[in-house]
Protein backbone atom coordinates (compact mmCIF):
# COMPACT_ATOMS: atom_id res chain seq x y z
CA UNK A 1 0.00 0.00 0.00
CA UNK A 2 1.38 3.31 -0.72
CA UNK A 3 2.07 5.15 1.87
CA UNK A 4 2.14 8.84 3.53
CA UNK A 5 5.93 9.66 2.44
CA UNK A 6 4.58 10.13 -1.45
CA UNK A 7 2.74 13.27 0.19
CA UNK A 8 5.94 14.27 2.77
CA UNK A 9 8.39 14.31 0.12
CA UNK A 10 6.28 16.16 -2.81
CA UNK A 11 5.93 19.11 -0.76
CA UNK A 12 9.20 19.05 0.73
CA UNK A 13 10.49 21.92 1.34
CA UNK A 14 8.28 23.99 -0.16
CA UNK A 15 6.37 27.06 0.78
CA UNK A 16 3.00 25.50 2.61
CA UNK A 17 -0.13 25.09 0.49
CA UNK A 18 -3.88 24.87 0.86
CA UNK A 19 -4.36 20.89 -0.96
CA UNK A 20 -1.86 19.24 0.54
CA UNK A 21 -3.08 21.21 3.89
CA UNK A 22 -6.33 19.64 3.20
CA UNK A 23 -4.70 16.56 2.94
CA UNK A 24 -2.91 16.23 6.17
CA UNK A 25 -5.99 17.51 8.04
CA UNK A 26 -7.92 14.51 6.48
CA UNK A 27 -5.78 12.44 7.32
CA UNK A 28 -5.61 12.83 10.91
CA UNK A 29 -9.25 11.97 10.65
CA UNK A 30 -8.34 8.88 10.83
CA UNK A 31 -9.42 6.62 13.51
CA UNK A 32 -6.60 4.44 13.61
CA UNK A 33 -4.01 6.12 12.76
CA UNK A 34 0.13 5.26 14.41
CA UNK A 35 1.38 7.12 16.72
CA UNK A 36 4.47 7.90 14.40
CA UNK A 37 2.48 8.90 11.44
CA UNK A 38 -0.22 11.09 13.35
CA UNK A 39 3.05 13.32 14.87
CA UNK A 40 4.74 13.51 11.63
CA UNK A 41 1.04 14.99 9.95
CA UNK A 42 0.86 17.54 13.12
CA UNK A 43 4.35 18.51 13.06
CA UNK A 44 4.27 19.07 9.11
CA UNK A 45 0.61 21.23 9.46
CA UNK A 46 2.41 23.21 12.03
CA UNK A 47 5.17 23.84 9.63
CA UNK A 48 2.96 24.98 7.16
CA UNK A 49 1.11 27.32 9.77
CA UNK A 50 4.76 28.87 9.67
CA UNK A 51 4.86 29.21 6.13
CA UNK A 52 6.82 26.15 5.44
CA UNK A 53 6.93 22.39 4.72
CA UNK A 54 9.85 20.51 6.36
CA UNK A 55 12.84 19.24 4.83
CA UNK A 56 13.64 16.28 2.48
CA UNK A 57 16.08 15.14 4.97
CA UNK A 58 13.68 15.69 8.06
CA UNK A 59 11.18 13.29 6.56
CA UNK A 60 13.95 10.78 5.49
CA UNK A 61 14.29 10.42 9.25
CA UNK A 62 11.08 8.70 9.34
CA UNK A 63 10.12 7.32 5.80
CA UNK A 64 11.95 5.35 2.66
CA UNK A 65 12.43 7.68 -0.18
CA UNK A 66 9.08 7.16 -3.05
CA UNK A 67 10.38 5.90 -6.57
CA UNK A 68 9.47 8.12 -8.31
CA UNK A 69 8.04 11.59 -8.55
CA UNK A 70 4.30 11.48 -8.05
CA UNK A 71 1.67 13.98 -9.67
CA UNK A 72 -1.66 15.46 -8.72
CA UNK A 73 -3.77 12.67 -9.83
CA UNK A 74 -1.47 9.77 -8.58
CA UNK A 75 -1.57 11.66 -5.43
CA UNK A 76 -5.77 11.70 -5.27
CA UNK A 77 -5.47 8.02 -5.97
CA UNK A 78 -3.10 7.46 -3.44
CA UNK A 79 -4.87 9.39 -0.98
CA UNK A 80 -8.37 7.18 -1.68
CA UNK A 81 -5.47 3.78 -1.43
CA UNK A 82 -4.41 5.18 2.03
CA UNK A 83 -7.64 5.49 3.66
CA UNK A 84 -9.07 2.39 2.41
CA UNK A 85 -6.13 0.60 3.78
CA UNK A 86 -6.78 2.20 7.40
CA UNK A 87 -10.45 0.93 6.63
CA UNK A 88 -9.35 -2.44 5.75
CA UNK A 89 -6.84 -2.54 8.81
CA UNK A 90 -9.59 -1.52 11.26
CA UNK A 91 -12.40 -3.80 9.70
CA UNK A 92 -9.95 -6.53 10.55
CA UNK A 93 -9.12 -5.60 13.94
CA UNK A 94 -12.64 -5.49 14.86
CA UNK A 95 -13.53 -8.32 13.21
CA UNK A 96 -11.07 -10.24 15.32
CA UNK A 97 -11.91 -8.31 18.21
CA UNK A 98 -15.49 -9.90 17.89
CA UNK A 99 -14.68 -13.20 18.32
CA UNK A 100 -12.95 -13.00 21.39
CA UNK A 101 -15.32 -10.47 23.11
CA UNK A 102 -18.98 -12.36 22.29
CA UNK A 103 -19.64 -15.81 23.06
CA UNK A 104 -23.20 -16.99 21.37
CA UNK A 105 -22.94 -17.17 17.24
CA UNK A 106 -25.87 -13.98 17.59
CA UNK A 107 -23.78 -11.61 19.17
CA UNK A 108 -21.14 -12.22 16.92
CA UNK A 109 -23.67 -11.71 14.09
CA UNK A 110 -24.46 -8.35 16.04
CA UNK A 111 -21.08 -7.14 16.16
CA UNK A 112 -19.85 -8.19 12.83
CA UNK A 113 -22.68 -6.15 11.36
CA UNK A 114 -22.43 -3.01 13.31
CA UNK A 115 -18.41 -3.48 12.27
CA UNK A 116 -19.10 -3.53 8.38
CA UNK A 117 -21.80 -0.45 9.13
CA UNK A 118 -18.95 1.38 10.55
CA UNK A 119 -17.35 1.35 7.27
CA UNK A 120 -18.09 2.32 4.01
CA UNK A 121 -19.51 -1.13 1.85
CA UNK A 122 -21.76 0.91 -1.25
CA UNK A 123 -20.29 -1.57 -3.41
CA UNK A 124 -22.13 -4.28 -1.25
CA UNK A 125 -26.11 -5.04 -2.94
CA UNK A 126 -27.65 -6.11 0.47
CA UNK A 127 -27.83 -2.77 1.65
CA UNK A 128 -28.32 -1.13 -2.16
CA UNK A 129 -31.64 1.20 -2.53
CA UNK A 130 -33.88 -0.34 -5.02
CA UNK A 131 -36.71 2.20 -4.96
CA UNK A 132 -38.71 2.50 -7.71
CA UNK A 133 -38.48 5.48 -9.62
CA UNK A 134 -40.94 8.43 -9.79
CA UNK A 135 -41.82 11.24 -12.16
CA UNK A 136 -43.84 13.43 -9.27
CA UNK A 137 -40.20 13.23 -7.91
CA UNK A 138 -38.10 14.00 -10.97
CA UNK A 139 -39.79 17.10 -11.06
CA UNK A 140 -38.31 17.97 -7.89
CA UNK A 141 -35.36 17.70 -9.08
CA UNK A 142 -33.79 21.27 -10.45
CA UNK A 143 -33.11 20.52 -14.63
CA UNK A 144 -31.05 23.21 -16.43
CA UNK A 145 -30.31 23.16 -20.12
CA UNK A 146 -27.47 20.82 -21.57
CA UNK A 147 -24.28 21.51 -23.21
CA UNK A 148 -25.05 23.72 -26.19
CA UNK A 149 -23.21 22.87 -29.30
CA UNK A 150 -23.47 25.97 -31.24
CA UNK A 151 -25.42 24.74 -33.90
CA UNK A 152 -28.88 25.48 -33.67
CA UNK A 153 -30.45 22.76 -35.88
CA UNK A 154 -28.76 20.30 -33.30
CA UNK A 155 -29.46 21.92 -30.10
CA UNK A 156 -33.01 22.34 -30.53
CA UNK A 157 -32.97 18.42 -30.99
CA UNK A 158 -31.19 17.86 -28.03
CA UNK A 159 -31.69 21.10 -25.73
CA UNK A 160 -28.08 20.52 -25.40
CA UNK A 161 -25.55 17.66 -24.41
CA UNK A 162 -27.55 16.18 -21.26
CA UNK A 163 -25.37 15.83 -17.54
CA UNK A 164 -24.37 12.18 -17.93
CA UNK A 165 -24.25 11.00 -21.22
CA UNK A 166 -21.25 11.25 -23.79
CA UNK A 167 -21.35 13.13 -26.52
CA UNK A 168 -18.80 12.33 -29.79
CA UNK A 169 -17.58 15.11 -32.08
CA UNK A 170 -16.64 13.31 -35.09
CA UNK A 171 -14.50 14.82 -38.37
CA UNK A 172 -11.40 13.66 -40.30
CA UNK A 173 -7.98 14.52 -40.21
CA UNK A 174 -8.02 18.82 -40.22
CA UNK A 175 -12.12 18.93 -40.49
CA UNK A 176 -12.54 20.86 -37.54
CA UNK A 177 -13.23 18.59 -34.61
CA UNK A 178 -10.94 20.92 -32.01
CA UNK A 179 -12.66 24.29 -33.13
CA UNK A 180 -15.89 22.73 -32.92
CA UNK A 181 -14.76 21.26 -29.45
CA UNK A 182 -13.22 24.55 -28.29
CA UNK A 183 -16.60 26.31 -29.71
CA UNK A 184 -18.56 24.45 -27.64
CA UNK A 185 -16.08 25.21 -24.77
CA UNK A 186 -15.83 28.99 -25.28
CA UNK A 187 -19.84 29.14 -25.61
CA UNK A 188 -20.83 27.23 -22.24
CA UNK A 189 -17.50 28.68 -20.50
CA UNK A 190 -18.61 32.10 -21.24
CA UNK A 191 -21.79 31.26 -19.83
CA UNK A 192 -20.37 30.46 -16.44
CA UNK A 193 -20.37 26.41 -17.11
CA UNK A 194 -17.13 24.38 -15.45
CA UNK A 195 -15.20 22.69 -17.96
CA UNK A 196 -11.70 20.59 -17.70
CA UNK A 197 -10.43 20.20 -21.57
CA UNK A 198 -7.95 16.87 -21.90
CA UNK A 199 -5.45 17.71 -24.67
CA UNK A 200 -3.92 14.64 -25.85
CA UNK A 201 -1.90 15.91 -28.47
CA UNK A 202 -1.80 20.04 -28.21
CA UNK A 203 0.31 21.17 -25.60
CA UNK A 204 -2.12 23.29 -23.16
CA UNK A 205 -0.89 26.72 -24.04
CA UNK A 206 -1.74 26.24 -27.83
CA UNK A 207 -5.15 25.78 -26.40
CA UNK A 208 -5.33 28.69 -24.36
CA UNK A 209 -4.25 31.00 -27.21
CA UNK A 210 -6.81 29.65 -29.25
CA UNK A 211 -9.73 30.47 -26.66
CA UNK A 212 -7.72 33.49 -25.87
CA UNK A 213 -8.38 34.74 -29.65
CA UNK A 214 -12.33 33.96 -29.47
CA UNK A 215 -12.62 36.13 -26.87
CA UNK A 216 -10.72 38.96 -28.31
CA UNK A 217 -12.91 38.19 -31.72
CA UNK A 218 -16.38 37.90 -29.75
CA UNK A 219 -15.73 39.49 -26.68
CA UNK A 220 -13.85 42.32 -27.63
CA UNK A 221 -14.13 42.96 -31.61
CA UNK A 222 -10.70 42.46 -32.14
CA UNK A 223 -9.88 40.37 -35.44
CA UNK A 224 -7.01 38.17 -35.25
CA UNK A 225 -5.23 34.98 -36.14
CA UNK A 226 -4.59 32.24 -33.40
CA UNK A 227 -1.26 32.27 -34.93
CA UNK A 228 -0.64 35.49 -34.15
CA UNK A 229 -0.62 35.06 -30.57
CA UNK A 230 1.25 31.47 -30.91
CA UNK A 231 4.47 33.05 -33.25
CA UNK A 232 3.94 36.71 -31.66
CA UNK A 233 3.18 38.80 -34.47
CA UNK A 234 1.22 41.55 -32.78
CA UNK A 235 2.20 45.25 -32.37
CA UNK A 236 1.66 48.07 -31.76
CA UNK A 237 -2.37 49.21 -30.91
CA UNK A 238 -3.81 45.87 -31.45
CA UNK A 239 -1.11 44.02 -29.46
CA UNK A 240 -2.17 47.35 -26.78
CA UNK A 241 -5.24 45.97 -27.14
CA UNK A 242 -5.33 42.66 -26.61
CA UNK A 243 -2.79 43.05 -23.46
CA UNK A 244 -5.53 45.83 -22.36
CA UNK A 245 -8.22 43.11 -22.39
CA UNK A 246 -6.42 40.03 -20.97
CA UNK A 247 -7.51 40.99 -17.35
CA UNK A 248 -11.20 40.75 -18.74
CA UNK A 249 -10.21 37.76 -20.03
CA UNK A 250 -8.36 36.05 -16.72
CA UNK A 251 -11.62 37.56 -14.82
CA UNK A 252 -14.75 36.58 -17.07
CA UNK A 253 -13.45 33.13 -18.73
CA UNK A 254 -10.12 31.51 -17.36
CA UNK A 255 -11.67 30.73 -14.05
CA UNK A 256 -14.48 28.08 -15.55
CA UNK A 257 -11.63 26.51 -17.78
CA UNK A 258 -8.75 23.77 -16.99
CA UNK A 259 -6.50 22.98 -19.92
CA UNK A 260 -4.47 19.78 -18.88
CA UNK A 261 -2.44 16.88 -20.49
CA UNK A 262 -1.29 13.35 -19.66
CA UNK A 263 0.91 14.64 -17.16
CA UNK A 264 -2.17 14.46 -14.89
CA UNK A 265 -4.16 11.72 -16.61
CA UNK A 266 -1.67 9.46 -16.61
CA UNK A 267 -2.37 5.77 -17.90
CA UNK A 268 -2.65 4.53 -14.61
CA UNK A 269 -5.73 6.98 -14.21
CA UNK A 270 -7.12 6.23 -17.23
CA UNK A 271 -7.33 2.62 -16.84
CA UNK A 272 -8.99 2.84 -13.19
CA UNK A 273 -12.57 4.09 -12.80
CA UNK A 274 -12.26 4.90 -9.11
CA UNK A 275 -8.76 6.67 -9.96
CA UNK A 276 -10.89 8.95 -12.38
CA UNK A 277 -13.79 9.45 -10.30
CA UNK A 278 -11.37 10.34 -7.70
CA UNK A 279 -9.57 12.73 -10.50
CA UNK A 280 -12.86 14.42 -10.99
CA UNK A 281 -13.84 15.44 -7.97
CA UNK A 282 -9.92 17.24 -7.41
CA UNK A 283 -11.00 19.04 -10.56
CA UNK A 284 -14.13 19.81 -9.64
CA UNK A 285 -12.53 21.10 -5.96
CA UNK A 286 -10.45 23.40 -7.81
CA UNK A 287 -12.78 24.51 -10.27
CA UNK A 288 -16.22 25.37 -8.20
CA UNK A 289 -17.24 22.62 -10.48
CA UNK A 290 -17.70 20.50 -13.48
CA UNK A 291 -19.93 20.52 -15.67
CA UNK A 292 -18.67 18.74 -18.49
CA UNK A 293 -15.25 17.00 -19.64
CA UNK A 294 -13.74 16.95 -23.00
CA UNK A 295 -10.86 14.79 -24.34
CA UNK A 296 -9.79 15.73 -27.47
CA UNK A 297 -8.32 13.35 -30.09
CA UNK A 298 -9.45 10.07 -28.29
CA UNK A 299 -7.94 7.98 -30.54
CA UNK A 300 -4.53 8.34 -29.39
CA UNK A 301 -5.32 6.84 -26.51
CA UNK A 302 -4.41 2.95 -28.59
CA UNK A 303 -1.37 5.09 -29.57
CA UNK A 304 0.17 6.54 -25.85
CA UNK A 305 -1.34 4.00 -23.60
CA UNK A 306 -0.36 0.16 -24.45
CA UNK A 307 -0.59 -3.14 -22.77
CA UNK A 308 1.97 -5.78 -23.92
CA UNK A 309 1.76 -3.96 -27.04
CA UNK A 310 -1.75 -3.72 -27.50
CA UNK A 311 -3.39 -0.69 -27.60
CA UNK A 312 -6.13 0.12 -24.62
CA UNK A 313 -8.18 2.56 -26.63
CA UNK A 314 -11.42 0.95 -26.17
CA UNK A 315 -10.97 -0.40 -22.61
CA UNK A 316 -10.30 3.55 -21.57
CA UNK A 317 -13.13 4.50 -23.98
CA UNK A 318 -15.37 1.85 -21.58
CA UNK A 319 -13.65 2.94 -18.20
CA UNK A 320 -14.74 6.89 -19.15
CA UNK A 321 -18.27 6.04 -20.00
CA UNK A 322 -18.01 4.27 -16.43
CA UNK A 323 -16.84 7.52 -14.77
CA UNK A 324 -19.58 9.68 -16.07
CA UNK A 325 -21.97 7.47 -14.58
CA UNK A 326 -20.50 7.15 -11.39
CA UNK A 327 -19.09 10.89 -11.11
CA UNK A 328 -21.50 13.35 -9.16
CA UNK A 329 -20.21 17.12 -9.07
CA UNK A 330 -20.44 19.31 -5.73
CA UNK A 331 -23.77 20.44 -7.47
CA UNK A 332 -25.09 17.38 -7.49
CA UNK A 333 -25.20 17.05 -10.59
CA UNK A 334 -23.85 14.93 -13.76
CA UNK A 335 -21.65 15.74 -15.62
CA UNK A 336 -21.36 15.62 -19.40
CA UNK A 337 -18.45 13.62 -21.64
CA UNK A 338 -17.63 15.21 -24.91
CA UNK A 339 -14.93 13.09 -27.54
CA UNK A 340 -13.37 14.57 -30.31
CA UNK A 341 -12.96 11.23 -33.04
CA UNK A 342 -11.53 11.15 -35.96
CA UNK A 343 -12.94 9.23 -39.20
CA UNK A 344 -11.36 6.97 -41.05
CA UNK A 345 -10.52 7.45 -44.62
CA UNK A 346 -13.30 5.41 -45.79
CA UNK A 347 -16.07 6.55 -44.05
CA UNK A 348 -14.50 10.30 -45.00
CA UNK A 349 -14.42 9.76 -48.82
CA UNK A 350 -18.26 7.94 -48.22
CA UNK A 351 -19.14 11.48 -46.69
CA UNK A 352 -18.38 13.27 -49.89
CA UNK A 353 -19.98 11.68 -52.33
CA UNK A 354 -23.09 12.01 -50.19
CA UNK A 355 -22.97 15.74 -49.72
CA UNK A 356 -21.40 15.44 -46.07
CA UNK A 357 -23.93 12.57 -44.61
CA UNK A 358 -21.60 10.47 -42.72
CA UNK A 359 -22.39 6.94 -41.36
CA UNK A 360 -21.51 5.36 -37.95
CA UNK A 361 -19.08 3.13 -39.30
CA UNK A 362 -16.85 5.99 -40.25
CA UNK A 363 -15.50 6.01 -36.84
CA UNK A 364 -15.47 1.67 -36.13
CA UNK A 365 -11.32 1.95 -35.29
CA UNK A 366 -12.65 2.40 -32.10
CA UNK A 367 -15.63 0.60 -32.02
CA UNK A 368 -16.81 1.54 -28.05
CA UNK A 369 -16.84 5.15 -29.01
CA UNK A 370 -19.82 4.48 -30.65
CA UNK A 371 -21.87 1.90 -28.49
CA UNK A 372 -20.87 4.69 -25.35
CA UNK A 373 -21.70 7.69 -27.51
CA UNK A 374 -25.75 9.01 -26.62
CA UNK A 375 -24.78 11.89 -29.97
CA UNK A 376 -22.74 11.27 -32.55
CA UNK A 377 -21.83 14.39 -33.97
CA UNK A 378 -20.09 14.89 -37.58
CA UNK A 379 -18.07 17.25 -39.74
CA UNK A 380 -17.82 17.67 -43.45
CA UNK A 381 -15.31 20.44 -44.16
CA UNK A 382 -14.66 20.78 -48.24
CA UNK A 383 -11.30 21.94 -49.26
CA UNK A 384 -12.64 25.18 -50.25
CA UNK A 385 -13.08 26.56 -46.38
CA UNK A 386 -11.19 28.81 -46.42
CA UNK A 387 -13.37 30.72 -49.09
CA UNK A 388 -16.63 29.68 -48.47
CA UNK A 389 -15.81 29.46 -44.25
CA UNK A 390 -18.40 26.75 -43.86
CA UNK A 391 -19.06 23.47 -42.56
CA UNK A 392 -21.41 21.07 -43.00
CA UNK A 393 -22.74 19.08 -39.86
CA UNK A 394 -25.02 16.36 -39.20
CA UNK A 395 -26.17 13.83 -36.27
CA UNK A 396 -26.52 10.09 -37.18
CA UNK A 397 -26.86 9.10 -33.58
CA UNK A 398 -29.03 10.60 -30.58
CA UNK A 399 -30.06 7.84 -28.02
CA UNK A 400 -32.44 10.76 -26.64
CA UNK A 401 -34.41 11.83 -29.54
CA UNK A 402 -34.48 12.32 -33.44
CA UNK A 403 -30.86 12.49 -35.42
CA UNK A 404 -30.33 15.01 -37.90
CA UNK A 405 -29.23 12.56 -40.99
CA UNK A 406 -29.03 15.37 -43.40
CA UNK A 407 -25.82 17.97 -43.52
CA UNK A 408 -26.39 21.47 -42.83
CA UNK A 409 -24.32 24.29 -42.99
CA UNK A 410 -22.78 25.97 -40.55
CA UNK A 411 -20.50 29.03 -40.41
CA UNK A 412 -17.09 27.83 -39.66
CA UNK A 413 -14.19 30.52 -38.85
CA UNK A 414 -11.33 27.97 -37.63
CA UNK A 415 -8.83 31.26 -37.43
CA UNK A 416 -10.95 32.15 -34.22
CA UNK A 417 -11.97 28.60 -33.14
CA UNK A 418 -15.52 29.81 -33.93
CA UNK A 419 -18.25 26.77 -35.73
CA UNK A 420 -22.22 27.38 -35.83
CA UNK A 421 -22.51 30.63 -34.06
CA UNK A 422 -23.07 34.45 -35.79
CA UNK A 423 -20.76 36.60 -34.40
CA UNK A 424 -21.04 40.38 -35.65
CA UNK A 425 -17.30 41.22 -36.42
CA UNK A 426 -16.53 44.79 -34.52
CA UNK A 427 -14.15 47.09 -36.27
CA UNK A 428 -12.48 49.71 -34.22
CA UNK A 429 -10.39 51.23 -36.73
CA UNK A 430 -7.87 53.08 -34.56
CA UNK A 431 -10.57 53.51 -31.76
CA UNK A 432 -8.33 50.72 -29.81
CA UNK A 433 -7.52 53.48 -26.92
CA UNK A 434 -11.39 52.86 -25.97
CA UNK A 435 -10.45 49.60 -24.89
CA UNK A 436 -8.19 51.48 -22.00
CA UNK A 437 -5.27 53.64 -21.00
CA UNK A 438 -2.29 52.37 -23.06
CA UNK A 439 0.04 54.34 -21.54
CA UNK A 440 1.24 51.55 -19.15
CA UNK A 441 0.35 48.23 -20.05
CA UNK A 442 3.17 46.17 -17.72
CA UNK A 443 5.17 43.88 -18.78
CA UNK A 444 4.07 40.62 -20.67
CA UNK A 445 2.05 38.19 -18.05
CA UNK A 446 3.39 34.75 -16.81
CA UNK A 447 2.03 31.99 -19.27
CA UNK A 448 -1.68 31.21 -18.59
CA UNK A 449 -1.68 27.88 -18.55
CA UNK A 450 1.15 27.96 -15.69
CA UNK A 451 -1.41 30.31 -13.44
CA UNK A 452 -4.33 27.95 -14.19
CA UNK A 453 -2.28 25.11 -13.11
CA UNK A 454 -0.04 26.33 -10.22
CA UNK A 455 -2.54 24.11 -7.64
CA UNK A 456 -2.47 21.39 -10.20
CA UNK A 457 1.49 21.13 -10.86
CA UNK A 458 2.51 20.72 -7.01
Amino acid sequence: MLGFEIYFYTCAGKKSHPDFDDWFSRFLQIPNLSKNDRQVLEYTLACSAAGCYPSWAWYGKYYPTPDHAYNLGELSVAYADIVDGYSRLKLATDVTGSLSSTSTTKELAEELKRALQSVSVASDASVADFSSWSYGEELNTPYGDGLSLGVPEVDSLTNGFQPGTVASICAFTGGGKTQLCLSMLFKNAKAGRKIVYVSLELEPKMVWLMLETRYMYEVKGIQLDSQDLLFHKLSGDKLKAVLAAEDDFKRDFVPNVLVVDTSLFTKSVFTNVDSLVTLYGVLDKHLGGLDCIIYDHVNQFDLLFQDRGKGLGNSIIVNLRAACLAFTNSAGSKCTTVFAVQVNRAGFTRAGRRGGAYDLTAISDLNEIERTSAYCVFMYTGLDVAETQETKICMIKHRLGRILPEPVTAQFLPKVVLVGDNVELISYEGEFAQLGSMDDFGSSSDSLTAELTADLGL
